[in-house]
């Protein structure tokens, strides 16, 4: 990935996040729980795949997103474990609120 090209991205994931915690907020705040749960967890997606790109990592999945942030940040030290299992529960909480709301 040329320097450029890294930042970029980087940049645009850290939009994409800061979009999505602007949503999940208003949508807390107005009674919206299984959308404002699945807004941050993009909100969250996106500053780990902003993370991992600071690394020349480009996930393609949302599965090798949580798998590769375990690989390169919380195994290698930077993070707790307890971070990448926070993530973990996001997401299926993310999949139940999308897909499953009751």
């Amino acid at each position: 990935m040329i320097e450029d090209n890294k930042r970029k991205n980087i940049r645009e994931e850290m939009e994409k996040a800061a979009n999505s915690i602007k949503a999940a907020t208003l949508l807390f705040d107005n009674g919206f729980i299984n959308d404002a749960v699945s807004k941050l967890y993009y909100f969250t997606l996106y500053n780990i795949r902003a993370l991992l790109l600071t690394k020349g990592i480009e996930p393609r999945s949302h599965e090798g997103t949580l798998r590769l942030f375990g690989l390169h940040f919380v195994k290698e030290g930077p993070f707790e474990p307890k971070t990448s299992h926070t993530f973990s529960k996001l997401m299926k909480y993310r999949e139940e609120a999308d897909y499953n709301p009751s």
